[in-house]
């Protein structure tokens, strides 16, 4: 029930409060489900989901001209990763975001997975909220980028995990 004049403000807030990209990203996640859920029948919802999106290439953005680099899946970041990876599945669907955007994210994620997931032997490998929380992110990023260097080289790690919740172990895990 909101005027297009209305959409763009709002649309334009989200986009310039640079909102969390961390547990904050479930929140998003939760608002995709609704308009998937509806039968995307609201295009004022995609459109809160592309200024959220494009938020985070903003901060990508200004992270390299600083010369610094921006990741998605270290430690507390990759909250609310799975619901990113979708939102931007969903806004390449609705042909919502330019070439250029697109190239910018899959290079973000590439370079998220390299960063992210240097040395896999000090990671924690049991499935308990760190891991299997995170992990969603990443399991998406690998699926759409699977020939990529870093996502094959990302796959095994996202394997062991899988074997840590389907083989028989410890089954006291709040998880």
């Amino acid at each position: 029930g909101y005027t297009d004049l209305e959409i763009d403000a709002m649309v334009t807030a989200v986009r310039e409060s640079r909102p969390q990209i961390h547990r904050g990203g479930w929140e998003w996640d939760r608002l995709l489900s609704r308009y998937i859920d509806s039968g995307r029948k609201d295009p004022n919802e995609l459109k809160i989901l592309q200024a959220y999106f494009l938020s985070i290439l903003d901060r990508y953005h200004d992270a390299q001209q600083a010369g610094n680099k921006l990741t998605l899946f270290h430690t507390h970041s990759s909250w609310g990763s799975g619901g990113r990876m979708r939102i931007y599945a969903e806004l390449v669907r609705q042909k919502m975001l330019t070439a250029k955007q697109q190239a910018d994210f899959r290079q973000l994620v590439l370079q998220s997975l390299k960063l992210d997931f240097k040395d896999y032997a000090t990671l924690e490998r049991g499935v308990n909220n760190r891991p299997y929380g995170i992990n969603g992110g990443p399991a998406i990023a690998v699926k759409m980028f699977a020939r990529e260097p870093a996502a094959l080289r990302h796959k095994p790690w996202l394997d062991a995990l899988w074997r840590e919740l389907i083989e028989y172990g410890d089954t006291t895990e709040t998880n």
